[in-house]
């Protein structure tokens, strides 16, 4: 099944099978807003990189190249009072407006979330347009993702604690070299590959990338959607959250 057919099967089950409807959230350097109110769709693209050359006596070929960026887009609307089909107890439209323009323009990436789907990036903001339009006072919006992916030993700013409410320190203090999604296509060894990077003592000891490759083989490997993260400090890799 592809990224986005298993996507959306997991939205369609939330959303006919009587279930709790998907959770969204977005959220910055420890802090989080969950919209109130989901969106009736949101489209996913990610493109691959291939490319085509042609050589006398053969023509073209397709050669295979990396996965893009994932990209991302939905629309909903601020509630201005509580309505019935809210998922949670809505604020002021405005302070949501304030805070995804404060983030927009932070300088920092962010967490995008939808609960039971494999939607869970860091992204960047790259459009926010919002307006009222029916008398309500509720503010209509649409929002631009693009997938960010950190690198060089940058740590993940967009972590959040469940029981704080507040960044993770265990997480910030892990240092993540890179943390990176599985897409269709991927094999453990490209997945893995791309985690370590080449700047790291792990992803440059053949050995230690073999012993990854049979942990994760053995774990039950990966599927379509999985976040594969390395801790520098702690030469740990994870897939899901969870160590191998």
């Amino acid at each position: 099944m592809s990224f986005l057919s298993s996507l959306m099967s997991s939205l369609t089950a939330t959303s006919t099978g009587g279930n709790t409807p998907p959770k969204i959230y977005l959220q910055n350097d420890g802090s989080r807003i969950q919209f109130p109110v989901g969106p009736s769709a949101f489209e996913v693209n990610v493109k691959q990189n291939n490319s085509t050359i042609n050589i006398n006596n053969i023509g073209e070929l397709n050669m295979l190249g990396k996965t893009g960026l994932m990209a991302l887009s939905f629309a909903s609307f601020f509630p201005a009072q509580a309505y019935s089909f809210c998922a949670c107890t809505p604020n002021e439209p405005s302070s949501y407006v304030n805070l995804i323009d404060k983030w927009r323009t932070s300088g920092k990436p962010c967490r995008f979330i939808i609960s039971g789907t494999p939607v869970n990036y860091a992204v960047t903001i790259d459009g926010f347009k919002w307006g009222e339009k029916d008398g309500t006072s509720d503010v209509y919006f649409s929002l631009d993702f693009k997938e960010y992916k950190f690198v060089g030993g940058a740590l993940d700013s967009t972590a959040f604690s469940e029981v704080t409410g507040l960044k993770s320190r265990s997480s910030w203090l892990e240092s993540t070299l890179q943390s990176i999604t599985a897409y269709p296509g991927d094999s453990i060894g490209d997945v893995i590959g791309r985690t370590v990077g080449k700047t790291s003592s792990f992803g440059t000891n053949d050995t230690n990338i073999l012993t990854a490759y049979k942990a994760v083989a053995k774990s039950g490997g990966i599927k379509v959607g999985d976040v594969l993260t390395y801790a520098s400090s702690s030469n740990t890799l994870k897939v899901g959250g969870k160590n191998v």
